[in-house]
């Protein structure tokens, strides 16, 4: 897991907008070399 301060956006910060717990997963895509980003929120 990477530190909050090594991600690109504010994706560490909670959404207050959420009660659950919301985190931006990042993981590399082999086919096209970059990087993907997913928010994911736990209930």
């Amino acid at each position: 897991m990477q530190p909050a301060a090594s991600w690109p956006d504010k994706a560490a910060q909670p959404h207050s907008q959420d009660s659950g717990l919301c985190v931006r997963v990042f993981f590399p895509t082999d086919r096209f070399g970059s990087i993907s980003s997913k928010a994911r929120c736990v209930h």
